[in-house]
């Protein structure tokens, strides 16, 4: 409803636009049209409406018919003689509400002609010796002004208000404030006008303190100005003594968006001086003030772009390892976004920019840095932003990492063309020091470059000492940096001291380092270390480091973002991985205790964080709305990803991914116990007579901190009781990891089946014999690399030698989860039995890659299973992956095709952490191949496919017994530290007591002979018992006892269709032919407590 103000409105469009705006709750804009309308035709009626039109406000206050009348003169443009009349406050703020309307329904212009008008009246009746009438819609008149109100506000403050500000303020003060807040925030944002800016502020304070609380909005708001314009000046002690006055006052609705706008401020500050102390509690206090504004207003979203901007910094300022980069990418994605969809401006749209540019450029994703920098260089030239700060941290980033010469020439002049303030320490501390440090990495740089380097870091310093920002995280990364230098100068006694030096700083300081500053300055000194420090100050260092990890792991697991979590837990295992190292060399000389209590508890990082996700969930229901919106992003995420994997369709998902990240970091704290540390003791005390724990963990044997195949290797622990029955532990010597390799695809291939498991004995367990005594019975196994794909069961020196003929083999994630052997009777138990499902619901002609098969025997499997528990078998299109969301089944028993799909692109050499392995392991059900020939979803089944990830959040009471009879089920992920993660994982999440899984293809009618044995025994033993028991069956019944067992009766034999004719030809064989006597047919089964 915009009209031009030289268009003239007739009565009938003027009557319309009332009626409009009365239709629309619009009461001040009809009240306006109502004016102009009288000013064409002022009739009885018309004044009429006129009163009937004026807000209760105005008739609880003032004298309505005295209200009309000079409403009707002022905007009627006409001459009157008004000397008898009298103004109001509420009447001139309804005044200035009309202005307002003016501006919008008509024109600023319009709206700024009439305030002059208007105010010349005042004035002519009034006098000039006060201006009290002209400030107070002054203060009104700004608002409603679109364009630049500073260029006629200032003037007009200066001409005729300036000074008269004491006798206005004897006869309004607060609204003087209101007139001092408004022009000294104009005048502020003039550089050559800011200290008079100042003056107007620091007044506008004192005057409110006169009128308010500290707690009052109104004083807060103005303290907030004031603290905002002396950061832009420099004046960080003020700004800073403003902050902690606001921050010391209470939160309420009223002040929240004060408070959070302080917090993100103070973090400027602090980030501004380097300093990272405090910085992650005032940007969690904004967020948490930031949830609880209205999100799509613009001040919200103007707030949430500097909330994920300090992020950024923050972890720009801590970007050690995986983590921190990935932190600030999310957070740098989030603020870029908002400053494209809101139209920010070029220099906070540039900052954007290069806070997304640095994690991206340091992870080698060079093309889409480099699109980066064409936007911010088109930027540049589109607004003439060359010599502003904003592009000069663009130019410094894109000079770093050398991505000016991917651009095209004119392009890279934008964004070369930039010089550092001499002022902006900050900017120039960091450009001078990043390229010192990468050069440092470099172990044979020339005398020439050695004096350069020496030069930037005296730079640095100096920079630093004008700063005086004490300890910070910059000045502990410059004495890093100093040590490397000394080292690559062959002084190895000023390395020494200036190592010294920054350790000290750091255990003085953790609160630098969000995992604790000690850890954070150790981390990128791995590699250097030995050479740094001698032997004993290198233990006491590693001793400090272990004596902190249970802290550490409970602050890593406290925050929400299961991304960020992954990649600092890995970075934990990295410290660990350089410990067993060193212990390999002699360097370092703990027992066995003191090395195997960091295995305890640094093993099985995947699986533990998933199940302090819902131990979270569980204890916090507040936060169930939030974690389901969470459920549904995960849904599309995995939608996608799986589509991928299994079609080959790519997908976007990084939207929802972000999304989902966000959400998480929203969610309530961690547990109070979501993490406890464990001795070896304690798990020792877990340990029944006649068993005995092995632990296999795959680590590194170099101290470069990479994972070289070549150089891993396993260490071995085994846990025992001695004869008398006391508490024995080994640490037995380290096993080539390329060795028991090389021995393990001998194995699963067939190839050399027999020399391969008579190789793996000897290198894994041989020298493990020598320990054990004649009562153990059981052995819990703690595998880790390739090992969990290894069924122990079936090694021996000798070709019919068996492991599992002497123990029961019982596979544990991690010691963690050391308990006794599990009995669970299946009579009488709930039981969720799923086999045979239809694949297919439609008939479909042509060949589709990826398609799965019936698998006949999982329709007798499914009914044995049902029988013996009492459930009802959910087969053929009943047999719905979504049957396992809201499981409540004491066991489960899944009989259906399992896959894992290996990386598409694996690296030989490496052997690393990549995030979300759980994608790659699923299980079939009904509908998959359905919806693999065409994309589309059935209504009810979904897509037939359950990954470990989908399945690891299902709401479901942990069950007893999971029996997966399906290939592959066993297979998932090798990740050192995590052994095999898969779908053993997701149930391991879920709460599961034991799990029997098959790492095999194995022979369809085997695995139905095995679980039908399986079951039988496990209403007399526990569970390793029952396995072993049933391979061993199966390993050497002959023809003669399964036709005793019946399965050969005709009837059986016509419930199970194409495969019939096998059986009976299998029924023909000798008596006492023995089917399953190859490895194959039964030893790929293990079972996992």
């Amino acid at each position: 409803m915009t009209w031009p103000s030289s268009e003239p409105l007739s009565l009938s469009r003027l009557t319309a636009l009332r009626e409009e705006a009365l239709a629309q709750g619009k009461a001040h804009a009809a009240l306006l049209f109502q004016l102009h309308l009288l000013a064409l035709e002022d009739t009885p009626q018309e004044r009429d409406r006129l009163l009937f039109l004026l807000p209760d406000r105005l008739r609880q206050l003032e004298d309505i018919p005295t209200c009309a009348e000079v409403l009707l003169r002022l905007f009627s443009g006409r001459s009157w003689d008004m000397s008898a009349l009298s103004f109001g406050t509420s009447l001139l703020m309804e005044i200035a509400f009309l202005l307002r309307e003016e501006a919008e329904c008509f024109s600023p212009q319009a709206a700024e002609a009439l305030a002059q008008r208007i105010n010349q009246t005042i004035r002519n009746i009034y006098g000039a010796c006060t201006y009290v009438y002209e400030m107070l819609l002054l203060y009104e008149i700004v608002h409603c002004h679109g364009g630049q109100p500073g260029a006629w506000i200032i003037p007009l403050y200066r001409d005729a208000l300036e000074d008269c500000l004491d006798t206005l303020a004897q006869i309004d003060g607060a609204s003087v404030s209101d007139l001092l807040l408004i022009v000294g925030t104009l005048l502020g944002k003039d550089r050559d006008c800011r200290k008079e800016a100042r003056l107007l502020l620091e007044r506008c304070v004192a005057l409110r303190q006169e009128y308010f609380e500290e707690y009052s909005p109104f004083l807060m708001t103005a303290r907030g100005g004031l603290m905002d314009l002396c950061y832009g000046m420099g004046d960080v002690d003020a700004a800073m003594k403003e902050s902690r006055t606001l921050l010391s006052q209470p939160e309420n609705e009223a002040t929240r968006s004060i408070l959070c706008h302080t917090h993100l401020l103070t973090a400027d500050i602090l980030l501004d001086r380097l300093d990272t102390a405090g910085v992650a509690e005032h940007l969690h206090l904004a967020g948490a003030l930031l949830r609880q504004l209205p999100a799509e207003g613009a001040q919200s979203k103007w707030l949430s772009f500097r909330l994920h901007t300090g992020w950024a910094r923050y972890y720009f300022s801590n970007a050690e390892g995986d983590s921190g980069l990935s932190q600030m990418e999310l957070h740098a994605k989030q603020a870029y976004r908002l400053a494209r969809q809101e139209g920010y401006s070029g220099e906070d749209t540039l900052v954007a920019i290069n806070n997304l540019l640095y994690p991206l450029a340091y992870s080698s994703q060079d093309d889409e840095a480099v699109r980066l920098l064409e936007e911010a260089a088109k930027l540049i030239e589109a607004q003439g932003l060359h010599h502003t700060r904003a592009a000069a941290i663009v130019g410094v980033t894109a000079s770093l990492f050398g991505l000016e010469e991917l651009l095209p020439q004119d392009m890279a002049h934008s964004l070369s063309d930039f010089s550092l303030s001499e002022n902006d320490i900050v900017l120039r501390f960091w450009s001078i020091f990043n390229r010192a440090y990468s050069r440092l990495q470099d172990r044979q740089p020339t005398p020439e470059q050695l004096e350069q380097l020496s030069a930037a870091l005296d730079s640095c310093q100096e920079l630093l000492d004008q700063l005086r920002s004490g300890v910070t995280s910059a000045s502990i990364a410059l004495k890093r940096a100093r040590a490397l230098l000394a080292l690559r100068e062959g002084s190895p006694s000023a390395a020494r001291r200036w190592t010294l030096s920054a350790l000290e700083d750091a255990r003085n300081h953790q609160e630098l380092h969000p995992q604790g500053m000690l850890f954070g300055t150790v981390l990128p000194l791995l590699p250097f270390l030995p050479d740094l420090l001698d032997s004993d100050a290198l233990q006491a260092l590693l001793d400090e480091l272990a004596r902190g990890m249970a802290d550490r792991i409970r602050r890593i697991l406290d925050c929400r973002d299961e991304e960020y979590i992954l990649n600092s837990l890995w970075s934990n295992t990295v410290i660990l991985n350089f410990t067993l190292a060193l212990a390999d060399r002699g360097i370092v000389t703990w027992g066995p205790d003191r090395l195997y209590e960091l295995i305890i508890n640094g093993k099985s990082i995947y699986s533990r964080l998933l199940r302090i996700s819902r131990m979270r969930r569980k204890s916090h229901p507040e936060d169930e709305p939030i974690y389901r919106q969470i459920d549904l992003l995960r849904e599309e995420i995995l939608d996608g990803k799986v589509e991928e994997l299994l079609r080959g369709v790519r997908r976007d998902v990084s939207g929802p991914e972000e999304e989902k990240r966000l959400l998480e970091l929203s969610l309530a704290g961690s547990l109070p116990d979501g993490f406890q540390w464990l001795s070896c003791s304690d798990i020792g005390y877990r340990l029944s007579p006649g068993a005995m724990l092995v632990d296999y963990y795959a680590y590194p044997a170099t101290v470069s901190g990479q994972l070289l195949l070549e150089d891993m290797r396993y260490a071995v622990f085994v846990l025992f009781r001695h004869g008398d029955g006391s508490l024995r532990l080994r640490r037995l010597p380290s096993v080539d990891f390329l060795q028991v390799r090389r021995s393990l695809l001998a194995l699963t291939s067939g190839a050399d089946s027999q020399n391969a498991r008579s190789a793996l004995y000897r290198l894994l367990f041989q020298p493990v014999e020598p320990l054990i005594g004649p009562e153990v019975n059981t052995l819990f196994l703690s595998p880790d690399g390739d090992l969990p794909k290894l069924p122990f069961g079936l090694l021996g020196p000798e070709p019919d030698s068996f492991l599992c003929d002497r123990y029961n083999l019982i596979y544990l994630e991690s010691a963690r989860d050391l308990k006794a052997d599990q009995s669970i009777d299946p009579v009488g138990r709930e039981a969720l039995v799923i086999g045979n499902p239809d694949f297919s619901l439609t008939q479909a002609t042509g060949d589709c890659p990826g398609l799965v098969e019936k698998v006949p025997f999982t329709k007798l499997e499914a009914q044995m299973v049902a029988e013996k528990t009492g459930a009802v078998p959910q087969m053929r299109r009943k047999a719905d992956k979504h049957a396992l969301q809201d499981c409540h089944a004491s066991i489960i028993h899944i009989a259906t095709h399992g896959a894992f799909f290996g990386e598409q692109e694996e690296d030989e050499q490496a052997y690393t952490y990549t995030p979300n392995p759980m994608r790659r392991a699923c299980l079939y059900f009904a509908g998959a191949n359905d919806w693999l020939r065409t994309g589309k979803q059935d209504p009810v089944l979904g897509n037939g496919v359950l990954t470990a990830e989908e399945l690891c959040h299902c709401r479901m009471t942990p069950p007893d017994l999971v029996v997966l009879s399906a290939c592959f089920s066993g297979m998932g992920d090798v990740r050192q530290g995590n052994g095999i993660v898969g779908l053993q994982t997701a149930f391991k999440v879920q709460g599961a007591r034991v799990m029997l899984l098959s790492i095999w293809e194995a022979d369809d009618f085997a695995s139905l002979v095995l679980m039908d044995r399986f079951y039988d025994n496990l209403t007399a033993m526990p569970a390793g018992q029952a396995l072993r028991a049933a391979q061993r069956y199966l390993r050497t019944v002959t023809i003669a006892d399964l036709t005793e067992a019946g399965w050969f009766d005709p009837s059986r034999l016509r419930r199970i269709g194409l495969v019939a004719e096998d059986m009976r030809r299998m029924s023909r064989l000798s008596p006492d032919h023995r089917p399953f006597a190859s490895l194959r047919c039964w030893g790929g089964y293990i079972l996992y407590e």
